[in-house]
């Protein structure tokens, strides 16, 4: 009986798992697209000087990095912190139920 339980429980987690990073790179993505809009609106209220001090590329190449780094953390960093978290406290729930048990 225990052994389906641990299949069922590790069946659950594979799911949730799957499921919680396809949302959290969906919320990374769209979160992404709106932060190069607001950035792309904005150099286009720019005075002509502004373009004249910056290479060619630059800013693209910033606007790049920066937006990737953002979407990596929200996706796959900030995600394994919640399944920390979530872990840690099972865990302790786990331990404090066998121990009243």
């Amino acid at each position: 009986m225990p052994t389906i339980l641990s299949m069922i429980l590790a069946f659950v987690v594979i799911v949730s798992g799957y499921i919680r990073m396809a949302c959290l790179s969906i919320l990374a993505a769209k979160q992404s697209r709106t932060i190069r809009n607001v950035f792309f609106r904005s150099i286009f209220n720019k005075d002509l000087v502004y373009f004249d001090k910056h290479k060619t590329g630059e800013l693209n190449l910033v606007l790049t990095e920066n937006i990737n780094k953002i979407q990596e953390g929200m996706s796959g960093k900030f995600g394994s912190a919640i399944e920390m978290i979530v872990t840690a406290l099972s865990c302790f729930i786990i331990g404090k139920t066998k121990y009243l048990i």
